[in-house]
């Protein structure tokens, strides 16, 4: 739980960030919501008053735009979660790096630099999947289910 605690501490000056990426998620989920609404109404009104041209382009513009729209907010949610994401594994770079530089020399002949390097890159950018990927899908399949 402290751990918990501990990676919370970055997400902190990301706050507007989550919110915004939020906010996108809902927006782009509920819109992605109203394709089937659509498909049932023009099949439905298709069946009562007949295939026409007009009928058949105000539906196919209708899905066509709200398509296009659940697109925008698609790329939103990812261009600020994923965004912030990349943030949040440079600071935690910084303080890895912070805190390497203040360990004594005894500590660089204990432990292994490969391993070191390891945590660097590997460790730090499994990280990042768990601060941006993996909140933005998890709050989709929240909002999809509620």
């Amino acid at each position: 739980m402290h751990d918990i605690r501990t990676f919370t501490h970055y997400f902190r000056p990301y706050k507007k960030s989550l919110a915004a990426g939020s906010l996108f998620i809902f927006a782009s989920v509920i819109i992605g919501l109203l394709v089937p609404l659509i498909v049932g109404r023009a099949v439905d009104e298709l069946r009562q008053t007949g295939v026409t041209w007009m009928n058949l382009t105000y539906y196919g513009l209708t899905l066509l735009g709200v398509s296009a729209m659940s697109g925008v907010f698609l790329f939103l949610q990812r261009r600020v979660l994923i965004g912030m994401s990349r943030h949040i594994e440079y600071d935690l770079r910084q303080d890895f790096y912070t805190h390497l530089q203040r360990q004594p020399l005894s500590f660089f002949q204990t432990n292994r630099i490969g391993d070191l390097m390891a945590r660097a890159t590997n460790d730090l950018a499994a990280v990042r999947q768990l601060a941006g990927p993996m909140i933005m899908y998890t709050l989709q399949t929240v909002f999809v289910v509620v």
